[in-house]
């Protein structure tokens, strides 16, 4: 099973301890809001501000920067959503539920054309090595939604009448991936069941051993249960080392 760093690679952290997944075979993003300015630095008062009141996230990014700052580690139930009730809770579902929130506000549409997205590339990758899939579950607050794995949003989960983070574009924020580069930082992942491997980039990525194409990499995503780490290093060593 798929398993990448507990903490981004290049983020900056303050962590926090958060609590215990439930580990059903869900893997999930969740995309939030801080409904805050997004200039440089803004991105440590929001942090300072949800540890005040409970509701980490696991990270904060700024796409008008790049700057980002992880709380909590990601094989942890993060704090930014309300129960739907007293025995269903939505933290906690599944073996990995990230919770990301976008420096910035809604009415911004940061994750459809509002933002630059600087930092994305490293944050799509990260998300990628825990076996999350590209699917988007938007659009529904069921509990049956909210519990298959993919990309989700705080208007989507169930109990919560929150309507961040607005519209997410998704050819936009999850079209093909640019090139690898040497010296960029990779993991290796190989899917189980058909043995083929896969080179991720924590800037972006692009498919080995086969010459495959990111729409191939993106369905072997898609199938996280079967999917595993094989190894980790920069890009220039990886391909040298597969020869």
């Amino acid at each position: 099973m798929m398993s990448g760093n507990e903490w981004m690679p290049g983020a900056a952290r303050d962590p926090v301890t958060g609590g215990t997944m439930e580990g059903q075979p869900l893997r999930s993003v969740v995309w939030h809001t801080s409904e805050s300015g997004h200039e440089p630095g803004a991105i440590r008062g929001v942090a300072s501000w949800v540890k005040q009141q409970g509701s980490e996230y696991h990270l904060l990014w700024n796409p008008w920067t790049g700057e980002l700052l992880q709380l909590i580690a990601a094989s942890q139930s993060a704090r930014a959503l309300r129960n739907a009730s007293a025995g269903y809770r939505t933290n906690r579902k599944g073996t990995r539920l990230i919770q990301v929130c976008v420096v910035g506000r809604t009415a911004e549409r940061p994750l459809a054309g509002g933002s630059p997205l600087i930092g994305w590339d490293g944050l799509r990758a990260w998300l990628a090595s825990h076996g999350i899939p590209e699917t988007d579950r938007t659009g529904s607050r069921g509990r049956a939604r909210w519990e298959s794995s993919g990309v989700h949003r705080h208007a989507d989960a169930p109990g919560n009448d929150h309507t961040d983070p607005g519209p997410i574009d998704f050819a936009r924020l999850y079209g093909n991936p640019p090139a690898a580069q040497e010296g960029a930082p990779m993991i290796v992942i190989r899917n189980e069941n058909s043995g083929t491997q896969w080179l991720v980039a924590f800037h972006g990525r692009a498919g080995i051993a086969n010459g495959s194409d990111s729409e191939q990499l993106r369905k072997a995503l898609a199938d996280p249960m079967h999917v595993a780490v094989v190894s980790q290093g920069t890009y220039d060593a990886i391909v040298a080392a597969a020869g």
